[in-house]
């Protein structure tokens, strides 16, 4: 059964005098029957990840806290307390040669899914990159990417545990129309989201947040009384400027995308590193697809 509050659950309760800072999960030993498959530089045409490269990290100009969705530059916010950030201003993290490297790997993989409907809102879900990519695994885990990240957020955080479905891209499917991701929170606390495709003629696909307790913005979107003061709504900019969020603590949806071509964004996932910290993954995360075709 599904909790509001996860603290009152009893392996929080019992072990909240604990602490623990859990590594990032390495990937499984045995190599056969994962259900994605995995695939080393030797099996694929890519070059291998190089920070110095591929990366082109920056701070975001401000950050937005909770409670309360207060604006903040990242000076401001000092040092923020765990869990606080609810969501980023866009900035950069991949250069030019590390959004080039990306794009083309996600248009291998994409061909996979070529004659797939989309099962969620008006996009096609990607998953298994960290198992089927050399490049995306080095990068999800790079130590830079992680300390960068953390330094955002005000704590230390890993890659996700849950491999199979992480990072996720979406592509959205152009003429389908209605909204390229149905309201939802995440089942990992914090997810970064950047594009991969030119902005120029892209209308919409701004990501739409609900600046309230997600329970009771569920509820104000359900009854008709949520005000447009409530929705904050940010533009990705640009390719390769990524937008942190507390997914897993706030309502959130992706608007329609009105173009002739496809979108196309990339979603790294990152829980906390504390095993009994305040932003586990949810109890009740979204339904995790062993096959491309289905989510």
């Amino acid at each position: 059964m599904a909790v509001k509050d996860h603290s009152t659950l009893p392996m929080f309760v019992t072990n909240r005098d604990l602490s623990y800072h859990q590594p990032s999960l390495c990937a499984p030993d045995c190599k056969k029957g994962l259900p994605y498959p995995y695939r080393t530089y030797e099996d694929v045409e890519e070059p291998v990840f190089d920070p110095s490269i591929h990366l082109d990290l920056e701070m975001p100009e401000y950050v937005t806290l909770l409670p309360g969705f207060i604006r903040r530059t990242r000076a401001e916010a000092g040092d923020m307390a765990p869990g606080s950030l609810a969501y980023s201003k866009p900035f950069q993290i991949l250069s030019r040669e590390g959004i080039r490297v990306l794009r083309g790997i996600v248009d291998r993989e994409m061909q996979e899914l070529e004659g797939v409907a989309p099962t969620r809102g008006s996009r096609i879900a990607l998953r298994g990159l960290y198992y089927s990519s050399p490049w995306v695994r080095d990068f999800h885990s790079s130590p830079k990417v992680l300390d960068h990240v953390s330094a955002i957020l005000g704590e230390r955080v890993v890659v996700t545990h849950d491999l199979p479905s992480g990072p996720q891209v979406n592509k959205s499917v152009p003429g389908l129309g209605g909204a390229a991701e149905f309201w939802h929170w995440d089942s990992i606390p914090y997810v970064g989201n950047f594009l991969l495709n030119p902005m120029e003629d892209m209308e919409g696909g701004e990501l739409e947040m609900i600046k309230m307790e997600k329970y009771a913005g569920m509820a104000a979107l359900t009854e008709g009384s949520l005000r447009p003061q409530d929705v904050a709504r940010m533009s990705y900019e640009a390719p390769g400027r990524m937008l942190l969020c507390q997914g897993s603590e706030i309502l959130h949806h992706v608007t329609p995308i009105m173009c002739s071509s496809y979108s196309c964004s990339f979603f790294p996932f990152f829980p906390g590193r504390r095993a009994h910290g305040l932003s586990p993954s949810s109890p009740s995360p979204q339904p995790t697809c062993s096959s491309r075709t289905r989510w």
